[in-house]
């Protein structure tokens, strides 16, 4: 596992470069580009030419993540809100979650499918965006379900020094998580982990489920613990009640209403609740982030990350927070902001999703 800790002077960042280039067998200043068995993607490049000059390739300090529930819709219908956000908030990495886009196939998660009309007329719609301003300062890597379902990608300036990109957790078996649900991202400053969690679900097939997701984060978290980590993404759970904004009705309440009698109630107590908020959850993410050393650098604010429908009669203006930008102790001294992007019950700044972005930037000394 390539975890590399915290540290932004040169002599650091060159140490760093030699460190990488001996464990993937590169030379220092070259320009590589490897697809390993497994799809793990090595790349070192260090340097860029812009206009004409070769210029040193730099750390990413601006991070932002954004579960866009859809990126065809989001593209097709919210373009001018996407375009905006990046370009006011200048994100060096931008992690998407719920892309929802069809892989090429099994073999081809990282890439979308072009082989029906449908799936043509999707990529039109969203490769329209990404060939345009700001999107084309960006590179864009993929990791895809089957179907249109799930899906993770994240956009990196193309400026910025990318070491490795792997589609599962270090220590598991190299290759895309069959669902496109991870995303591990090395720069010379952090790892990231690029995450969408699975829905709890209310049947007992998606407990277990939840239950084994978890234990694989646990497992990557805990290892990593010490090292320059960042773990973001839709980890569709809730800390606390305080993170809820009708603590009664999502641990409860939710089964007085259609929604929930449907559902029915569980046979376990520890498995009641909406989706994300339940006891069970609630317990394992705490565990999972206190085992990781890590920290919520957005605990103080007062905003929700998802929102219901504003007009439906079970959700409307109620809110969760389950998007989080967590990061280890090491970094946390670094943070010089935090920010959820959106407010209210009316989902303003939330892009068009029933999520809002998020994002954290880092000092540069």
């Amino acid at each position: 596992m390539s975890l590399l800790r915290f540290g932004f002077t040169a002599k650091k960042r060159a140490a760093a470069s030699a460190a990488t280039a001996h464990h993937h067998n590169l030379v220092p200043g070259s320009c590589k580009r490897t697809k390993r068995a497994g799809d793990v993607v090595s790349l070192h490049d260090e340097r860029l030419e812009i206009n004409g000059k070769d210029q040193r390739k730099r750390i990413p300090l601006r991070f932002a993540s954004f579960n866009a529930n859809s990126l065809v819709l989001r593209c097709k219908n919210d373009a001018d809100a996407l375009r905006a956000f990046v370009k006011t908030n200048q994100p060096d990495v931008f992690c998407v979650q719920e892309v929802r886009m069809a892989a090429t196939s099994a073999e081809k998660r990282g890439a979308p499918a072009r082989k029906t009309k449908a799936q043509k007329a999707d990529w039109a719609i969203v490769s329209s965006v990404l060939q345009s301003s700001p999107f084309n300062d960006y590179k864009v890597y993929w990791s895809l379900a089957d179907t249109k379902y799930s899906g993770v990608c994240a956009f990196v300036r193309r400026d910025v020094d990318i070491r490795r990109i792997r589609f599962s957790f270090p220590g598991e078996a190299d290759g895309h998580d069959p669902e496109g649900r991870v995303m591990v991202l090395e720069f010379p400053n952090v790892t990231v982990f690029n995450t969408y969690a699975p829905n709890n679900g209310n049947r007992e097939e998606r407990f277990a489920r939840r239950r084994a997701w978890d234990a694989r984060l646990d497992a990557a978290v805990s290892a990593a613990r010490g090292a320059n980590l960042m773990w973001l993404g839709d980890l569709n759970a809730c800390k606390s009640d305080g993170e809820m904004s009708h603590p009664q009705f999502f641990k409860d309440g939710v089964y007085r209403t259609n929604v929930g009698k449907r559902w029915g109630r569980p046979k376990h107590a520890g498995d009641a609740g909406q989706p994300a908020c339940t006891p069970n959850e609630m317990r394992r993410f705490n565990e999972i982030i206190q085992r990781g050393g890590l920290v919520d650098p957005h605990a103080a604010s007062p905003e929700f990350t998802w929102r219901g429908t504003p007009h439906c009669p079970v959700y409307g203006g109620k809110g969760m927070r389950i998007d989080y930008t967590l990061v280890s102790e090491t970094i946390a001294s670094q943070i010089a902001s935090a920010t959820i992007y959106g407010t209210g019950r009316s989902r303003t700044g939330f892009l068009g999703s029933d999520h809002c972005p998020i994002g954290i930037v880092l000092k540069s000394e």
